[in-house]
């Protein structure tokens, strides 16, 4: 646990943390509730490095493509059938 808080703290990491403090101390001032819960959903981001790809899950390298053996467009067809 204290690793996960502890490492990997980058730029977009602290700006979340900073964004969800100003959004909380605002809805405090405000007395407004939904802003209040942007708040703490940003800190619980920032704290946790829990992001919209998960927890580290922008850095992974799975997103594989799929290439075709013969990727040569002159030799494939399109074949067009109408049915009337």
């Amino acid at each position: 646990m204290n690793q996960l808080l502890l490492t990997n703290w980058n730029f977009m990491r602290v700006l979340r943390l900073l964004a969800g403090i100003v959004l909380l101390v605002s809805a405090f001032i405000h007395r407004d509730t939904l802003v209040g819960a942007f708040g703490l959903f940003f800190i619980f981001q920032g704290i946790f490095n829990f992001n919209t790809c998960g927890m580290g899950g922008c850095y992974t390298n799975s997103c594989a493509t799929y290439k075709p053996k013969d990727s040569n467009l002159e030799k494939d067809e399109l074949v067009v059938e109408v049915i009337e």
